[in-house]
């Protein structure tokens, strides 16, 4: 819509929207330098769908496409300019560009922060290019992030109102900063509590810009509205009164009606559970085999599984089982699991094991032990399972939410 209004459009950063048909290309930008799917997925970067390079540092990126973006503004033109920049940053791996590294800690923390405190300079740059090239006053600038916290990376938020992260509809989870900028229009140092999302930009934009949105016959209507009156004149009536949240993997989990919130589901956590379960096998003719469990099971998808549970074992052996098993998520890569069961009778410690699983983009790879005392046994495993699996065998005797790779991955 931009493009036909006569608008310049640039894009540069991270392009996540989809792939077959979907690029920025087939989206109406005119220039596009960027790189297909998040840094931990793939970091050949492309100009306009041409390979530049494959496996681009890192520690760069924010450099390199901030680099593009003072390149597209200071482009002589007569033309208006439309520019997108999906950061990759800090998008793990956090790795720090060389000139910030180590500013804040070695350990994850700090270079979580020095990737920070890089992005929030090359951000100042982009704004010292604007009021030098006299484009200051007469542009909008948005800042905003499409999720809150991420596991593994900063951990959930505990304090509520914000308490949850990314993948969760809870205020951690879906509440991000949004900080407009427009000289011309906006007062500066002021703050808005309007329910905005960043669905509304589209039309909002569009409707502030003087660019109209003629979507095909066919085409879905948009969801999103024209939030300017409220960005422009906070005091002014809400235009949107409600928001349905909706799961990376296409679920409804919340609904939001003026300052209510209803959970579906604690966000999207639909497999969240600590049920009691109790099975029983018995046989009425003599020295007939006679069984009974019963346990206990709490299931976080996002964290891991902890199992507690006793079986009776009666008939031609005779057994008292007290078995418990630990699944973890240690880290977006890798998931602990172990294991112990324990007679109460004769046999006494039955056994133990431990496994590691390693989350790869494309594989899972699960190396483990085991050791059998009652039959002084030592045992080796090693399984590998692809990640294109929609509900994977790990998946399923962890507990842990494993996304398959591609166009969700990590994201």
């Amino acid at each position: 819509a931009f493009r036909d209004a006569g608008y310049r459009t640039a894009m540069t950063g991270k392009w996540h929207l989809g792939n077959v048909n979907m690029r920025p290309e087939d989206q109406g930008f005119d220039s596009v330098y960027c790189i297909y799917m998040s840094n931990n997925q793939n970091r050949d970067m492309y100009r306009n769908g041409k390979l530049v390079q494959k496996k681009w540092d890192n520690r760069l990126l924010s450099e390199t496409f901030s680099q593009e973006v003072i390149r597209v503004i200071k482009e002589k033109s007569n033309k208006p300019f439309f520019l997108y920049v999906p950061w990759s940053a800090p998008h793990f791996p956090a790795d720090p560009h060389p000139d910030w590294h180590g500013r804040s800690g070695k350990n994850k923390s700090g270079k979580y922060t020095d990737v920070v405190n890089e992005l929030d300079t090359r951000i100042g740059q982009i704004l010292s290019t604007l009021k030098d090239t006299g484009k200051e006053k007469n542009t909008i600038v948005i800042f905003t992030s499409d999720n809150g916290r991420q596991p593994g990376q900063q951990g959930p938020n505990e304090n509520p109102l914000y308490t949850g992260h990314k993948w969760q509809s809870l205020e951690g989870g879906t509440r991000v900063p949004f900080i407009i900028r427009y000289p011309s229009k906006i007062q500066a140092n002021k703050t808005n509590n309007s329910l905005v999302s960043a669905i509304d930009l589209y039309p909002t934009l569009a409707s502030v810009c003087d660019v109209k949105i003629d979507p095909p016959k066919d085409a879905q209507r948009l969801d999103g509205v024209d939030v300017w009156k409220n960005l422009s004149k906070p005091d002014t009536k809400p235009a949107r009164n409600e928001l349905v949240y909706w799961h990376g993997m296409g679920q409804a989990t919340a609904i939001r009606k003026g300052n209510w919130k209803l959970f579906f589901n604690y966000g999207a956590n639909k497999h969240d559970s600590d049920p009691v379960l109790s099975d029983g096998y018995f046989d009425f003719f003599n020295e007939g085999l006679r069984t009974a469990s019963i346990g206990g099971v709490i299931s976080r998808p996002d964290t891991g599984r902890f199992y507690l549970g006793y079986r009776m074992i009666d008939g031609p052996i005779s057994s008292h089982i007290v078995n418990a098993a630990l699944s973890y998520k240690m880290s977006q890569k890798w998931i602990g699991i172990l294991g112990s069961s324990f007679d109460l009778g004769d046999s006494g410690n039955i056994g133990q094991s431990l496994s590691m699983v390693r989350i790869g983009e494309s594989l899972l790879i699960r190396v483990g032990v085991n050791y059998d005392e009652s039959r002084d046994n030592f045992g080796v495993q090693l399984s590998v399972e692809p990640r294109f699996l929609a509900n994977s065998r790990i998946a399923r005797r962890t507990g842990v939410d494993i996304r398959p790779s591609g166009a969700y991955g990590f994201e």
